[in-house]
């Protein structure tokens, strides 16, 4: 749920694309919004998995994903 905001970014973008006739950046950005929408679907599925111990390789703690993430 704290990541779906994206979205409605990723919607004005959209929106100011097609209004400025860009209507390959139009398309990509609703590809964009299709894998985003997919990517948070999976989070949210994968998190009650996470707090219980699992979802991350072993020897890899949630704060070293963290790193990769912003590294």
């Amino acid at each position: 749920m704290a990541n779906e905001w994206i979205l409605s970014v990723l919607a004005d973008l959209k929106d100011f694309a097609a209004f400025n006739d860009l209507p390959v950046l139009a398309g990509a950005l609703d590809d964009t919004m299709t894998i985003a929408s997919v990517e948070i679907l999976a989070g949210q599925i994968e998190a009650p998995s996470r707090a219980r111990g699992h979802g991350e390789p072993a020897g890899i703690s949630a704060g070293d994903s963290q790193q990769r993430r912003h590294a």
